[in-house]
């Protein structure tokens, strides 16, 4: 009997792997055709105006705060280095090789929160960059020090209001 329950409970997993990854599959297919795939490097002579260590929250599809973007290395969470520069916002997870890049001239507004992709910042600031990819809206969030955050808050505001975005790609 207790062999019967072990290969229906091994069966049950093996049925609930499937599903998960024909649903990411689908997911990220819809992405690929909505947003399509690139994004553009960062300019050469683009100045740097701040860096920091932080958290990324992750980034989400339109206003759903737990429909996962999936595409351009921006799926996982973690913590890293966040690079604000005259053209765009780099984070770049720690371990990895490239950070990944959302374009300032992309931006439409910044806004803040206590939490981002269904995760709460224990009543800390989110810093949530709400930009447009494709004619898509795109919400990235990121975590930095309490004691800076109104300096990377106030600072990423007045570049972004420096560019009129561009309303697609």
């Amino acid at each position: 009997m207790a062999v019967w329950i072990v290969w229906g409970l091994t069966g049950l997993m093996a049925l609930a792997l499937i599903l998960i990854l024909v649903y990411t599959a689908r997911e990220r297919s819809w992405q690929e055709r909505v947003f399509g795939e690139g994004i553009p490097e960062e300019p050469r002579g683009a100045e740097l105006l701040y860096e920091r260590n932080a958290y990324y929250f992750g980034t989400t599809v339109g206003a759903s705060s737990l429909r996962r973007y999936m595409l351009n290395g921006m799926s996982a969470r973690g913590n890293g280095e966040l690079w604000l520069t005259t053209n765009g916002i780099l984070f770049k997870r720690l371990f990895e090789a490239d950070p990944f890049r959302i374009p300032l001239s992309w931006v439409l507004r910044i806004e803040e929160g206590t939490g981002h992709a269904g995760k709460w910042a224990m009543g800390r600031k989110v810093i949530k960059v709400v930009w447009n990819k494709k004619g898509g809206m795109l919400i990235s969030g990121f975590l930095v020090p309490a004691s800076e955050h109104h300096r990377w808050l106030g600072q990423m505001r007045k570049e972004v209001s420096r560019r009129a975005p561009t309303r697609t790609r």
